[in-house]
């Protein structure tokens, strides 16, 4: 029987040589390695394994679903003990193998393995990791810098799926890969949650590195399998799991962000849910004896249902125990937890700790070198060791210790605290550096690694590196003063430098006022590919100005005068750069398109232009024009889904090039009069204004009043007209967005949707016989856009005619199975028409969505709206669609 078959899932455009090369460089040990490809086999022999054989080569259809099936009869009837699934965009590099099977050995209930990957390092400083470029990836591994520490691993929820090492047994218990998914990538991010599920632990092993080479990271299988299990029955026992880890990795994360008060909220709300998963308290005792805060621990342990004793409550006990001075207590502990789990690496710790305050050094080292031999990944106990060696005054030996501590297990608070101790008192922070930096660079959501990170950069007299770790933290954590204080001194010892000369070189312009909140994530995001940022700051009151200054803008005021175009047009003026690229605080640009984004400049056109962007408007609600449902392939989704709109982003640093309207600003018609043509781009921006409606209320009343304020200077701009129809259909002044549409269709009457916006504002308007005159003249207009199709059956509807909007809704959700708006009111009109299983059934589907927990309000306003319009017989038939 081999010890490990690796099957290379191949998916093109990646280049199987590629690899296969390194495989065949870097694989040792006893194994078999398969190739699953699309299209015929023919006499491909890209590469050979460690033994000399070629790969054994497996064909699969073009239809990705085939590669998931392939997958599954390969894994099936397989002889291993072990497999590797690799992507063929992953590189190997020296020792992978080996590693992955010493975590998979050493780990506790080990379940899936993944390396470390690019993926861990982005959005912070490159030179901090010179491994993780791609080009020198074999070479830097093979000349041995970076140090082996056997047995390392972190507990990781959901492992990148590009390399999976795991047990077949494994996969024998859980039944393999999930058949349904269309999508290999899915199918495997879904085998690891369902590992979880089975009382696995996953584990990121960062010792081995694998590469992905030329694919982009994707949202996309992340988004798939979510669907899959928040599409199950919420009563169900597979659901409530489900629910209850994703809780607990939701406390994890507050946790490492040292917000212990969300960790704990959370906890209990998972526990008042699903008050029979056992996880969920003993999550939150681990926590609250971590946090001192013994006696809600043990109480923790004692609400916990099922059995009372187990060897990880009883460390936890035993922990709390010795944290309360209960040595005899405590002890008791570890003795019924060694006697039922012998092999305990923290109950041998625990030990050794209660012998060292009994003064019992010798038995206490015995007992620390007895856990490490258990396991040899089980960082308290050589941190333990080194403390233990401190105060015999072996420093180096203590230090190794520490450090060995440390590195295996860095997102342990003792671990670092000590080993950070240790090398500020021997002022050794060169030498701690690469250690803290992949600790970082692993464990993501922990602030105060991050923190430790920019002291250790600092000390060792690196601040331009210590600058991107403390931009990095200003995105990912809560604002901090210190940090941002901080910030700001380091910023002052680094030097702005001159713009390159090159013609492509960009400066980013934003506005801003009171954006603190915002406007680091978006700097962070645009830094990549703008050569300088110009901030002017209209009189914020907050920490706007510092945080700009903080990541290297440079900061002007603009006296407020009513007009976005004026102050546009001023940060313009401050540009330096031959081109503008404009974006706003609650925007950002995904890293998945810098490089598209360079690609444009300074381009190959024969004269100037400037280039449009859609603006990706991220929405809690679907009842929109043009709503477009996430797709899960940027992971800077939000909301449910989003909304398109064109403006023109990237343009010519050109004195002609000026922004028009006070309100919903724009620089086309400038460009259009100075011949500067329009190219459209499919690069998107992501705008979040949306999702704080409170916030985007107020901004739109802003707009709305500075709109009426300076209407003349619209100048009976069609733009300008329908950006401020919006803004009062938005804001639910509808006779005055009435008003404004009626004259659009004057300045623009062939455009289909000036009548699907006059229509649905009819219809609010209680005006039923106009919203359906402008839903039949938009539908003829334009068969194609839903929308029109949707205000038709919507006005059919509120006069009484359910049945006739059934035949239509039919239609639009076998077309468009994502418009859950369409599908809402299907089960509206089925209820209303009597017509009560299909109506069960077309709300069923939505109750298993992400829609189910606004479903009983939806219903309720739909309610009082036909009972405005007279169908008092529909508006009690629906009080029947939900029960309760």
């Amino acid at each position: 029987m081999t010890t490990f078959t690796i099957i290379v899932i191949h998916r093109p455009p990646a280049q199987l040589a590629d690899c296969l090369e390194p495989i065949a460089t870097f694989t040792g040990g006893e194994h078999e390695l398969y190739v699953l490809a699309p299209g015929p086999v023919g006499d491909r022999r890209q590469g050979a394994h460690g033994d000399g054989l070629l790969p054994t080569r497996v064909a699969v259809g073009e239809d990705p679903r085939e590669l998931v099936l392939a997958t599954n009869r390969l894994l099936q009837t397989g002889r291993h003990a072990h497999v590797v699934l690799l992507d063929s965009a992953a590189v190997v590099t020296d020792g992978w193998l080996a590693g992955l099977g010493t975590c998979l050995a050493t780990a506790p209930r080990a379940g899936m393995i993944s390396p470390l990957a690019n993926s861990h390092f982005a959005g912070l400083p490159a030179a901090l990791f010179p491994a993780s470029a791609p080009a020198s990836i074999c070479e830097q591994t093979a000349a041995g810098s970076q140090p082996h520490w056997p047995g390392r691993r972190l507990a990781e929820r959901l492992p990148a799926v590009h390399c999976l090492a795991v047990k077949t047994a494994i996969l024998r218990e859980i039944d393999f890969l999930d058949e349904t998914f269309t999508d290999v990538e899915a199918a495997l991010a879904d085998l690891c949650l369902r590992v979880e599920l089975a009382g696995y632990q996953n584990y990121l092993a960062p010792d081995v590195f694998v590469a992905t080479v030329g694919r982009p990271p994707s949202n996309r299988s992340g988004k798939a399998v979510r669907d899959k299990w928040e599409s199950l029955d919420p009563e169900s026992d597979r659901r409530k799991h489900y629910e209850a880890l994703s809780l607990c990795a939701q406390a994890r994360q507050a946790r490492q962000r040292e917000d212990l008060d969300q960790a704990v909220e959370l906890y209990l709300k998972g526990i008042g849910l699903f008050p029979a998963e056992q996880k969920l308290y003993l999550d939150l005792a681990e926590l609250l004896a971590a946090a001192g805060r013994y006696n809600d621990a043990l109480q923790a342990l004692q609400e916990m249902p099922g059995e009372a004793s187990n060897p990880a409550s009883e460390l936890i006990a035993g922990v709390c125990r010795w944290g309360l001075a209960q040595p005899e207590l405590a002890r008791s502990a570890v003795d019924r937890l060694l006697a039922n789990a012998k092999h305990s690496a923290a109950g041998w710790w625990l030990q050794g700790a209660l012998q060292l305050d009994a003064g019992q050094v010798e038995h206490a080292e015995r007992s620390f070198r007895e856990s490490i031999a258990r396991d040899p990944g089980f960082g308290d106990s050589h941190t333990a060791l080194g403390k233990l060696k401190a105060d015999q005054a072996t420093s180096e030996e203590a230090l190794e210790w520490l450090e060995r501590g440390f590195v295996l297990a860095p997102d342990g608070d003792r671990n670092a605290t000590a080993y950070h101790t240790a090398i500020s008192q021997g002022q050794t922070y060169r030498r701690a550096l690469p250690y803290f930096a992949n600790a970082a660079a692993v464990c993501r959501s922990s602030r105060r690694l991050r923190y430790l990170l920019i002291d250790i950069l600092l000390n060792s007299g690196q601040p331009d590196l210590a600058m991107g770790v403390i931009e990095s933290a200003l995105v990912d954590f809560s604002l901090d003063e210190g940090l941002l204080a901080a910030a700001l001194a380091v910023r002052e010892q680094l030097s702005a430098g001159p713009l390159p000369e090159s013609g492509a070189a960009v400066s980013s312009c934003l506005i801003v006022r009171d954006e603190e909140a915002d406007l680091p994530r978006c700097l962070h995001s645009i830094k990549p590919v703008a050569d300088e940022i110009v901030v002017v700051d209209t009189g914020s009151r907050d920490k706007t100005r510092d945080i700009a200054r903080a990541f290297g803008a440079r900061v002007f005021d603009f006296e407020w005068c009513d007009d976005f175009a004026a102050a546009k047009n001023f940060a313009a003026q401050q540009a330096r750069a031959p081109w503008i690229f404009s974006i706003d605080a609650d925007e950002v640009l995904s890293p998945l398109d810098y490089a598209a984004v360079r690609q444009l400049l300074p381009g190959d056109a024969a004269g100037p232009v400037a280039y449009a962007v859609t603006t990706r408007n991220y929405l809690k609600l679907m009842d929109v024009i043009g709503w477009q449902p996430n797709d899960g392939h940027y992971p800077e989704e939000a909301g449910l889904g989003w909304m398109p709109s064109e403006k023109v982003r990237l343009f010519p640093n050109d004195q002609r090039v000026r922004f028009v309207y006070p309100v919903h600003e724009m620089v086309e018609p400038s460009l259009e009069a100075a011949g500067i043509a329009i190219v459209a781009c499919d690069i998107p921006v992501h705008h979040y204004g949306k999702l704080n409606h409170a916030r985007s209320q107020a901004k739109g009343a802003t707009y709305y009043k500075i709109g009426l304020k300076k209407l003349e200077a619209l100048q009976d701009s069609p733009t300008g007209i329908r950006e401020l129809a919006i803004q009062a259909q938005t804001l639910g002044e509808y006779p005055e967005a009435a008003r404004l549409w009626e004259h659009l269709l004057t300045l623009e009457p062939g455009m289909v949707h000036t009548y699907i916006n006059l229509g649905t504002v009819y219809l609010e308007l209680g005006e039923v016989a106009k919203a359906l005159q402008m839903a039949r003249q938009a539908r003829m207009m334009d068969p194609s856009i839903k929308e029109g199709h949707f205000n038709l059956t919507l006005s059919m509807f509120y006069m009484g005619d359910a049945r006739g909007a059934i035949g239509i809704l039919e239609k639009v959700v076998a077309q468009q199975p994502a418009y859950f708006a369409a599908r809402f009111i299907l089960a509206a009109a089925c209820c209303c028409a009597g017509e009560d299983e299909q109506a069960r059934a077309a709300l069923g589907k939505l109750q298993h969505s992400s829609l189910a927990a606004g479903l009983p309000e939806a219903v309720q306003t739909l309610a009082q709206k036909m009972e405005k319009a007279g169908q008092d017989t529909f508006a009690h038939a629906l009080q029947t669609l939900i029960p309760g």
